[in-house]
């Protein structure tokens, strides 16, 4: 997983994009 993210990360450099993946994870573990 962290190795997707690194990935997510490296392409994009955007942390608004990052930090809306990590709120989607967030959101699907709660669930």
């Amino acid at each position: 997983f962290t190795e997707i993210v690194q990935l997510l990360v490296n392409s994009a450099g955007n942390s608004d994009a990052v930090k809306r993946m990590l709120n989607t994870v967030d959101a699907e573990g709660d669930t």
